[in-house]
């Protein structure tokens, strides 16, 4: 089994696409029939859709995400300092360097340093 699809809602889908673009992550606007716009991006694995908020749609705020990064720190620096809010700084683990990052909308990310970049 592969994850193919993970879906948020935000209150400011496009503002919250900008945000993981920094990730590399590149977003088009998508509508699927009756549906509403949203921003989607194939990372190769799987998409990444964000939605707008709705009455039938709560937004997604307790959801936790987790990415394998190069460059933690500056991945650190560039999310911490725009929208985003440093929650626990780069630090060793079990997994390896983490740090843990919340962005604009309140989902929590968690990020794991790529073992090759590991310092």
């Amino acid at each position: 089994m592969q994850l193919n699809l993970l879906v948020l809602r935000a209150h400011d889908p496009k503002g919250l696409a900008a945000f993981y673009a920094q990730f590399g992550l590149r977003f088009v606007a998508e509508k699927h029939g009756s549906g509403p716009v949203h921003m989607a991006s194939d990372t190769g694995r799987a998409v990444l859709e964000i939605y707008p908020c709705s009455e039938k749609s709560a937004h997604t705020g307790g959801l936790r995400l987790g990415f394998a990064v190069a460059e933690l720190d500056e991945h650190c620096r560039a999310l911490a300092g725009g929208a985003g809010r440093l929650v626990r700084g780069p630090r060793m683990t079990q997994w390896g360097r983490c740090a843990t990052i919340e962005d604009p909308e309140g989902h929590i990310i968690d990020l794991t340093e790529l073992e090759s970049t590991a310092r």
